[in-house]
């Protein structure tokens, strides 16, 4: 509150205030729970009406642990941020459900939390999806911290003092949901020797010779990409250099076996559902996308090396000490980030396997639906009083 507010300035304040932090009559929770929002002229979904119908990336929250939330929310001074994430008539489609809206949290708010400076640990997160608007589906969401962890002067841990957002952090999630949402087919071919590669024994002489490679090949792609350019996997700036992106997946591969026992269980189960059904198109579509989020994990560190990557070489004095540390600074970036992808890209892989190995089981699962539907109507009808003794 401003030092110079009025009585009518703090009794709102207050008022704000219950409404966000849960203690109100009338609060948050209360308004994005609310059955019609959920409903509208939709059918009410059976999964929400067996919930709260509030939800994180960790799925529906129970009725439980949102009395703990609540609890937290009203603890200490912090700051209640809260939003909304709405999409338009043409891309609602892909938030309709409770799984596609928990898979866009899944994906995109940790990262939104990081550049905020926060562990999304320490974050509790409170969503639901309104569907009041068939046209505009939108996700509400509230979130605030669990624990005091922020460190200024004073030698304990606070919260954060600042309440807003900086603008590049909400530019940043918007390129994240963009990207989430944007409906991309694309299709390319890896380069078999590649292929081949990844298929080789592993010695650990070997893995580090290609965590070297894959050094040298992420710093070269980061000084070439051109300036002004989309450098995501699916953009179309980044077409010319896809082959270079996907060597440097393949490179990755070789240095984390959990990152390769992940992807070659993907791989051996889409050829094994290929085996099965006849739709092809469908199956290389999702490929194309597996491929896709592999060269993007790539490319979130060529984003990072790049900021500090020179355009262009300046001379200086000799001894230059603004040179220097700036060549120090680029080499603890270089550095830091090279370690944080070899030490997360193995459990970065998994992660993406099993979205990807849960999406081909529940394509396997219809198509056998499909099939013993088929098979039962036929069974019918050779059963039927018309076929009798033919």
């Amino acid at each position: 509150m401003p030092k110079n507010a009025t009585q009518n300035d703090i009794a709102k304040h207050q008022s704000d205030r219950a409404f966000y932090d849960l203690s109100g009559e009338e609060n948050h929770l209360k308004y994005i729970a609310t059955e019609s929002k959920r409903a509208g002229k939709f059918t009410a979904l059976d999964y929400f009406r067996k919930s709260t119908g509030i939800f994180n990336k960790n799925g529906m929250i129970s009725a439980e642990e949102l009395e703990q939330m609540k609890v937290r929310a009203q603890m200490g001074e912090k700051n209640l941020w809260h939003g909304f994430i709405s999409v338009d008539e043409e891309n609602s489609h892909k938030i309709d459900s409770p799984e596609k809206c928990i898979h866009l949290i899944k994906r995109t708010f940790d990262s939104f939390f990081r550049d905020m400076g926060f562990d999304p640990k320490n974050i509790d997160l409170i969503c639901a999806l309104h569907l009041d608007r068939p046209k505009h589906l939108h996700i509400h969401f509230e979130f605030w911290e669990k624990e005091p962890k922020q460190k200024y002067r004073k030698k304990e841990t606070e919260y954060r003092h600042k309440g807003k957002i900086p603008q590049a952090v909400i530019d940043k999630m918007h390129e994240r949901l963009n990207l989430f949402l944007a409906d991309e087919h694309i299709y390319h071919s890896r380069d078999e020797a590649l292929r081949q590669l990844k298929e080789l024994s592993v010695t650990h002489g070997f893995e580090r010779f290609c965590e070297k490679e894959t050094k040298c090949e992420i710093t070269e792609l980061a000084k070439d990409l051109p300036v002004g350019a989309k450098i995501f996997y699916g953009h179309k700036d980044m077409e010319p250099f896809r082959p270079r992106i996907d060597k440097i997946v393949n490179l990755l591969l070789q240095t984390s076996k959990p990152a390769r026992k992940a992807d070659l269980k993907f791989h051996e189960e889409l050829e094994g559902l290929k085996q099965k059904v006849q739709a092809d198109s469908v199956l290389d579509d999702i490929k194309d996308d597996y491929i896709r989020r592999q060269g993007n994990i790539v490319l979130s560190a060529v984003r990072t090396i790049r900021a500090y990557t020179p355009r262009r070489t300046t001379r200086g004095k000799v001894n230059d000490k603004v040179l220097k540390r700036r060549a120090g600074i680029r080499t603890r970036v270089l550095g830091r980030t090279m370690s944080k992808l070899f030490s997360s890209f193995g459990e970065q892989s998994e992660l993406l396997e099993r979205d990807f190995s849960h999406c081909l089981q529940e394509i396997e699962k219809e198509i056998e639906e499909q099939r013993l539907q088929e098979q039962t109507a036929e069974n019918t009808k050779i059963n039927s009083k018309w076929n009798w003794g033919k």
